[in-house]
Parts: structure tokens; C-alpha cells; sequence
């Protein structure tokens, strides 16, 4: 299923706007290997600056600017004078090149350039400013950077780009196998800490039955047994990559799943039926297949639940007798039988397919 097609992108940003995410945090580097599996951007762009001043700016003024200017590596240079000067950035294409460029505005010792202001000593900044629009365009330079540091439009594109459904059982498949498997697949160049490397070397048994769950839930998911979190990060003239790192290295991370935008009942209905249910010391995964497979829904459990420690939900058993109930009462119920108790929230993955989420968290 191609996510653009079902989700608008004023839908796909508000998932961003509702998540439980902790402020932007600064990229962190960490040592380990990229994956390049997406091609890497490449562009032929120039920059040219051009300063505007007004006609009673002195000449001594415009030639400190010209001189300062001269050091920040942009292709041309050239000052000019207008009454009501204003910033601007003008992007075009000749043949396989593009060209950017920059109006800014003297105003005493300050230049202001679209977007930013500097000082003339400055130039550092300067520079750095004009390098990232020869790496990555005026577009995506100059838009306004959401969650992760990303554009709007990125944040649509990642989004997309992880809504690939996982196509085959993950049942008794091996952790390690399945992230090597979500490794490979995943759109976009993935950058690996050493912690993710030991992981993809793991021989635990996967837990949970992802078949036709999007790949960006389940490679979020499955992390999290490893105390891993996968998050999209900015590089300059490259795009967006992938970064797999310790939860602890990234306050920012890619979600297991998103809550719905609209009130459970109508995200899943059948969750809310009445049915008559009798339970006797009855094992715990017993119950949760069993309605797994009357609602046709998967339940699927957070691999960090009880702190990261296994529990054998086999070994829990659970009582619930009552003629008239909701599912969504008596998987309530069920749920905070267990010690630690559980709770569950609807969720959907990045292609709106509805989950279970189980979890003490």
C-alpha cells in the first residue's frame, strides 16, 4: 500500500504534533558503519551573494562588507544599492547546474540574509549558512525544521518511505535475523552504532507476529528488546538517513506505532463490541490469540515491558466472567491480572493498519 495515497500530508504531520516525544536534541555522533541502502543526493549548485546597501551607506562600510564577504566562499560577490532593499533567494537551472541567489541587506555592521542575521565578524556563520544552501537548496535550507530537525516534507517522505509492509510471519524467526532482514530493506541509508551492530547478531526469538505490519513500526518495535531507537537525522548534501542508537543517546525517537487521530471506537469498532465472555485461570496468551483472531487484529507486545525482562505470558493466568462485556473492557482486565500489570492503547502503523499495543509502560 503506498501511504500517500490514503494519508494527506496535514494528516501524516499532526501523528508528529500528538507523540509523546521528548524536546529536539542535538545529533550525537556514534561510531559504527552506515547501510547505504537509498542512492545518495547529489547536486550541482552555485552561490552568489549579492549585497544590497542603501545610497547613503558610506563606501568605507560597503568595502569592510565586500572585504569580510570575500572570505565566505561564495561564487560571486557583487554590491549594489536600492532604496528599500529587502532579503530574498532566487533558485534557478541552467542545463544540469543551478544557481542560487542570495539578496542580503547592509544595515550597518549587520547583514541580514533570508532567514538569518549576521555580524560582519560573522564570517564563519556566514559561510556555514551558504554552504548549506549550495549543499541542499534554497527549498529545504531556508523551510522551517520540525520534529528531528527535518522539513516538513521530509518528515512526509520518511514517513512514506518506512510504510513498506513486512511481507512474511516473523514467528519463530530470530531477532537478529528479522533486523538484518528490516535492516536491508529499509529505503534509506542506515547508520549503525556498535550496540546495533551486536544486536542484528542476536539469536533471540522474535515474540510478536508483524506480517503486514509496516516496516517502520516494526523496525521501531524490535529495537527496543536491544534498548535501541531508530530515528531520521539531516545530513547536509545527502538527504535523510537513519541513525540506530541507544534510547538513552536519543530523546527524540521514531515511534512504535502512532495513536489515532480520531476516537478509538471509530478507529476499530470492533473493539467495542459486546460479547459474553467466561474465563477460568486461563493462560494469558491463550486469550489474547484467541481474541486476536475473533477481531482480526494483532496483539503485539512492547519487548521492553517489565523493564526488558522476559515473561512468559503462558505462565499468567486470568480470570473474567461476565455475560455482557466490550472487548475493550475485558482485555483491560485481563491485562492488569499480570504482575506488573499491563495496559494496552490502540495504535496504528505508519500505513494506518490498526494494532494492540501491550505493555506496562
Amino acid at each position: 500500500m503506498c501511504l500517500t495515497a490514503t494519508h494527506s500530508t496535514d494528516e501524516i504531520m499532526n501523528r508528529f504534533c500528538v507523540r509523546p516525544f521528548g524536546p529536539l536534541f542535538f545529533f550525537v555522533l556514534c561510531c559504527g558503519f552506515t547501510i547505504n541502502n537509498g542512492a545518495a543526493q547529489t547536486n550541482n549548485r552555485s552561490v552568489e551573494l549579492e549585497v544590497y546597501s542603501s545610497p547613503t551607506t558610506s563606501a568605507v562600510l560597503q568595502h569592510q562588507w565586500l572585504e569580510a564577504l570575500s572570505e565566505v566562499q561564495a561564487d560571486r560577490v557583487s554590491a549594489k544599492t536600492a532604496r528599500t532593499p529587502k532579503p530574498g533567494v532566487e533558485e534557478s537551472s541552467w542545463g544540469s547546474s543551478k544557481v542560487i541567489v542570495v539578496k542580503g541587506v547592509i544595515n550597518n555592521r549587520k547583514i541580514k540574509l533570508p532567514g538569518k542575521s549576521f555580524s560582519i565578524t560573522d564570517k564563519r556563520g556566514i559561510k556555514e549558512y551558504l554552504q548549506g544552501l549550495r549543499a541542499d537548496g534554497a527549498k529545504t535550507t531556508l523551510a522551517e525544521k520540525k520534529a528531528f530537525g527535518l522539513t516538513s516534507e521530509q518528515l512526509v517522505d520518511v514517513h512514506s518511505q518506512l510504510a513498506a509492509v513486512h511481507p512474511s510471519s516473523t514467528q519463530n524467526t530470530e531477532t537478529g535475523r528479522l533486523l538484518n532482514e528490516l535492516i536491508q530493506s529499509l529505503p534509506l541509508a542506515v547508520n549503525l552504532s556498535p550496540a546495533a551492530q551486536s544486536a542484528i547478531n542476536s539469536d533471540v526469538k522474535v515474540s510478536n507476529e508483524y506480517k503486514e505490519i509496516s516496516i517502520g513500526t516494526v523496525t521501531s518495535i524490535e529495537l527496543r528488546r536491544h534498548d535501541l531507537v531508530m530515528r531520521p537525522v539531516p545530513k547536509r548534501g545527502r538527504g535523510v538517513e537513519l541513525e540506530i542508537v541507544p534510547t538513552a543517546a536519543a530523546p527524540e525517537s521514531w515511534p512504535q506505532g502512532w495513536p489515532s487521530q480520531a476516537v478509538p471506537v471509530k478507529t476499530f469498532p470492533k473493539l467495542f463490541e459486546v460479547t459474553a465472555l467466561q474465563l477460568n485461570n486461563v493462560p494469558l496468551d491463550s486469550v489474547l490469540s484467541a481474541i486476536a483472531r475473533r477481531l482480526k487484529i494483532e496483539f503485539i507486545v512492547d519487548p521492553a515491558a517489565w523493564g526488558g525482562t522476559p515473561v512468559d505470558l503462558s505462565t499468567i493466568e486470568v480470570t473474567y466472567n461476565k455475560p455482557r462485556s466490550s472487548y475493550s473492557a475485558a482485555v483491560s482486565n485481563i491485562l492488569s491480572q499480570s504482575k506488573p500489570r499491563l495496559r494496552y492503547d490502540l495504535r496504528l502503523d505508519e500505513n494506518g493498519k490498526p494494532f494492540i499495543w501491550i505493555t506496562s509502560n
